[in-house]
């Protein structure tokens, strides 16, 4: 889960994009990565860091990913 951004240009987000990786791969879109609501679940392998990246959009387009890094395990 995450926080609606506060800089939004005066508009407010219609839709967040949300991607991920790990050390060993690139950028992939996660599952229904283009989402309306502030949250998003990802199926995730133990033991292993994943780093989330999630992008506001609105009318006045794309803004700068928020970056978060998580270490799960089981």
């Amino acid at each position: 889960m995450w926080k609606p951004t506060n800089c939004d240009g005066g508009s407010a987000s219609s839709h967040y994009i949300v991607e991920y990786k790990t050390v060993k791969t690139e950028w992939s879109s996660a599952a229904n990565a283009t989402v309306k609501k502030t949250g998003h679940s990802l199926q995730v392998k133990k033991s292993e860091t994943y780093t989330v990246r999630v992008t506001a959009v609105n009318k006045l387009g794309v803004g700068k990913p928020a970056v978060i890094t998580i270490k799960f395990t089981g």
